[in-house]
């Protein structure tokens, strides 16, 4: 059920009826559960279970870390195999045993020929680990109670409207959420109407779009001009931000309309100064958790030079690794680590400077190193990543004319860009406060439904439902 279908539109609409309709906390409480598990058996019943474990494992180290502290590591290290076991079989074991069998081969090794397992990757089960972990985590360190009601728990890992792709909430972010009294305010209700539209014309109207230009290229890149293929590389970086930020507006959205708050995941990334604000405006709640949860216990920054660097770089590539069992992605996260590492050798020989020409060049920059490190990303294989970057050098080297224009291409689509926040910034500030601007919203959502339904491309699953 995607959630730019007029499938989860009804859906939606029925849950949040029965929902406000319902009285009493805990009448809600079960409902909103019994409402997600729904939304996730509509992709698989059987994969329920994996949550029902993640749930019970996670709810119950908890409360035992609290009853026997003597003893909390071995319960925070149950927490840590179980979930990342489970994730692992599913999501890495082909990879590994892809991989084992190649350093074999490279070794002179006799090894036995790989037979892939082919297993079904369970629906958002990398946001879901994540976001159970941090609690347990969290108790571990004192920084969270453990909750009392395994209700709540439920709810708090299962929430739909951002369970397959996130955001990624912690606890103490939704927990206490779940035990106030809910309610919903005009003004509220049109935050959340406006976000989900937003969200629906980021994905149908801008991500399935660019991907009809981006997938076919991808797909075979020999078979493109390098222009095309230059195209190509530029769009993707457009159609994951606009696909992934889309479904965040529309997870934000709909949690409003329920009475919930999530936390926002982008911040106009593609405007970005340098590497490193980039990552503090790129999906937001993933970059958190791997500063919290690995970059921190690493030794982060407070440590010698080299030591902060290498921590760096295994959060990056580990961070790579998170989004896909593939050396492509530990390649992606690598590249990222590496300019990361460079940027914060820079500032420490040259001051940061504040002129407005600084600035610019260096978003230039950064937008430019970010779209070609997603060729690392979106291809399936280093093949096709070097056929892309090949093809990408032969429309530079095509001539002065066109090297030009390619380099050209990123200032024009940045002013677009910048402008289509702007524009997205305004739709969320406005508050109708009459009749006349409450019919005028309404004749608004009009025309964007019918806009969306004529103008659609083909619909496209969200990207980051791969991960």
């Amino acid at each position: 059920m995607l959630s730019s279908s007029f499938t989860y539109a009804f859906f939606f609409a029925l849950v949040m009826g029965v929902h406000w309709a319902l009285r009493g906390r805990t009448a809600r409480l079960v409902f909103l559960l019994a409402a997600s598990a729904v939304f996730y058996a509509t992709w698989s019943v059987p994969f329920l279970a994996l949550l029902a474990l993640s749930i019970g494992v996670d709810y119950s180290v908890g409360h035992a870390i609290v009853r026997r502290p003597e003893r909390k590591r071995l319960y925070l290290a149950t927490s840590l195999f179980v979930n990342l076991g489970v994730l692992a079989f599913f999501k890495y074991a082909d990879f590994l045993m892809s991989s084992a069998a190649g350093l074999g081969e490279l070794l002179g090794l006799a090894t036995a020929d790989h037979d892939p397992f082919h297993f079904v990757l369970p629906l958002g089960i990398s946001f879901y680990t994540f976001q159970t972990l941090s609690y347990t985590i969290d108790v571990y360190r004192g920084l969270q109670r453990p909750v009392d009601s395994l209700l709540s728990f439920s709810v708090y890992v299962t929430f739909f409207p951002q369970l397959v792709a996130g955001p990624i909430v912690r606890a103490h972010e939704m927990l206490p959420q779940l035990a106030r009294r809910l309610s919903l305010s005009r003004t509220e209700a049109v935050e959340g109407l406006t976000r989900i539209g937003i969200g629906l014309a980021k994905k149908i109207l801008v991500a399935d779009w660019l991907a009809t230009v981006v997938e076919p290229v991808y797909a075979a890149p020999a078979g493109y001009t390098p222009w095309m293929n230059a195209i190509a590389v530029y769009a993707y970086a457009f159609q994951i931000y606009f696909d992934f930020s889309g479904y965040s507006d529309l997870a934000i959205g709909s949690a409003r309309l329920l009475g919930f708050r999530l936390p926002e995941n982008f911040f106009s990334p593609y405007l970005s100064a340098n590497i490193t604000d980039y990552w503090r405006r790129w999906h937001v709640t993933l970059s958190h958790w791997l500063r919290d949860y690995l970059y921190i216990p690493l030794g982060g920054g407070r440590c010698r030079v080299f030591r902060a660097r290498a921590n760096l770089m295994i959060t990056m590539l580990l961070g790579g690794l998170w989004h896909g069992a593939a050396w492509t992605f530990v390649a992606w996260g690598g590249i990222h680590g590496l300019l990361l590492v460079l940027h914060k050798s820079w500032t420490r020989l040259v001051p940061p400077g504040t002129s407005r020409a600084r600035a610019v060049l260096g978003t230039w920059l950064t937008f430019h190193a970010v779209c070609l490190s997603y060729v690392f990303f979106r291809s399936p294989d280093f093949e096709t990543a070097g056929t892309m970057l090949g093809a990408l050098g032969g429309a530079v080297d095509s001539g002065a004319v066109q090297a030009a224009a390619l380099f050209a291409l990123a200032p024009a689509l940045l002013l677009a860009y910048a402008a289509a926040h702007r524009l997205a910034d305004r739709a969320r500030a406005f508050r109708p406060a009459s009749l006349a601007q409450n019919v005028a919203y309404g004749l608004a959502w009009g025309v964007l439904i019918l806009l969306l339904a004529t103008l659609a491309a083909p619909p496209a699953e969200f990207i980051y439902f791969q991960f």
